[in-house]
């Protein structure tokens, strides 16, 4: 997603450190996020092809005559479902159709120009900083 599009659903940082975890002998297990298009009735709903799936751009077909981007029409699907991981900015602008991707990764762009722009940061969609200042944020929260 973050090539294509500009964004990720899972934090990579965030996923290492849970590997790091120890977990006691009672615990709820399973990841801390829920992915819709994980389960089997929604990927036989919206007929989607993750990109687990190899030569997934052969086995869809899409409206227009461009084979190349085939892909894209499952790509939809877990961006549509996921909305509240995509800036409000890109959300409102974006639309379906032919250059979909294209469009999106360019909003996804600006918004960071844009960001960058007003608060002299750089955006990112997360590190360790980032982590580590939420965390701190949380913490100081946490008695109120």
């Amino acid at each position: 997603m973050q090539k294509e599009y500009g964004f990720e659903l899972i934090e990579a940082s965030f996923a290492r450190k849970l590997d790091g975890v120890s977990y006691h002998a009672r615990v709820i297990q399973g990841t801390p996020w829920y992915a819709l298009c994980s389960n089997p009735k929604y990927v036989q709903d919206f007929s989607y092809l993750g990109p687990h799936i190899l030569n997934r751009n052969d086995l869809m077909r899409d409206h227009d005559f461009d084979t190349s981007n085939n892909y894209q029409q499952s790509d939809i699907v877990t961006i549509l479902t996921n909305l509240g991981a995509i800036p409000d900015y890109v959300a409102r602008k974006f639309h379906l159709g032919n250059n979909f991707a294209v469009d999106f990764m360019g909003f996804m762009n600006e918004y960071k120009e844009q960001f960058e722009e007003s608060r002299g940061i750089k955006w990112e969609y997360s590190n360790e900083k980032l982590l580590d200042r939420y965390l701190t944020f949380k913490r100081t929260r946490e008695s109120f």
